[in-house]
């Protein structure tokens, strides 16, 4: 599956394919938010999204039943006292068979029990939220999930688990991936693919070859991971290069190669 997104404000496009998590990289709210929008509800003045080839728009509902959006804070949409109630609300319009099966299928692959369906939302922590959140989305078995800030707020422990989770998301259900963030180090850890967009594309490349462009992040004001930025000094003052890892031991295997202490 491939996806193109045309931005019609700069002429810009952007191409994501299946099987990957692709990080989109921006520090402006509202960039994010017209990116993410022009999924939700495509405009001819400002955007236009094609999935392998066809057009996604308003009519075209069996498109647009491929796609999934999880919102960076997603409590003003959830409609239903309930996390059964909200699921049932989702499930409304599609003829899967065992519904409650579905249901209880889609909380245990993100680590929740059936227990949650009988679960109030605003009882549940941000954390179980936007698990919850999650669960929802896969129960209409989207092809494309759009996640806009999927850690905001977490602890590092919980970042890590829905690192984890999102992964086994794309390595076991065959699931594209696009994550929406102001988090260098986060997009890092997770994406195959990343995108720097500041007004416009700036940057497309595999992780590898995005993690030296340490003068664009800095240019934009973006935040850098401490292994990187160490790296990325320790090249400006003594010329000496050194990987660019986000792993501590990794950075110290490195400088025990390059440097004399």
């Amino acid at each position: 599956m491939e996806i193109q997104l045309n931005l019609k404000k700069n002429n810009d496009f952007l191409i994501f394919r299946s099987k990957e998590i692709h990080g989109i990289l921006g520090n402006q709210e509202s960039q994010k938010e017209q990116m993410i929008q022009a999924f939700l509800c495509p405009s001819k003045e400002q955007a236009e999204v094609f999935i392998d080839g066809n057009k996604v728009d308003k009519a075209n509902i069996f498109l647009e039943r491929k796609i999934g959006i999880s919102h960076k804070d997603p409590r003003p949409f959830f409609l239903f006292p309930t996390v059964r109630e909200e699921f049932l609300y989702t499930l409304f319009t599609y003829s899967y068979k065992d519904k409650e099966k579905r249901m209880k299928d889609s909380l245990k692959i993100v680590g929740l029990n059936e227990e949650y369906l009988t679960k109030k939302i605003k009882e549940l922590t941000f954390f179980e939220i936007k698990k919850v959140e999650m669960a929802k989305l896969l129960l209409t078995n989207p092809k494309i999930l759009i996640l806009e800030e999927p850690c905001f707020s977490f602890d590092p422990e919980e970042q890590k688990n829905m690192i984890f989770l999102l992964k086994k998301i794309k390595r076991q259900y065959q699931k594209m991936i696009l994550i929406f963030s102001c988090d260098t180090n986060f997009l890092l850890q997770i994406s195959d693919v990343l995108t720097l967009y500041q007004n416009k594309v700036l940057f497309y490349s595999k992780k590898e070859e995005f993690m030296k462009q340490i003068p664009l992040l800095k240019k934009y004001h973006l935040s850098i991971p401490p292994t990187m930025n160490f790296s990325y000094q320790v090249f400006m003052d003594k010329k000496v290069k050194l990987g660019y890892r986000l792993e501590v031991n990794d950075l110290i295997k490195d400088i025990y190669r390059n440097l004399t202490i």
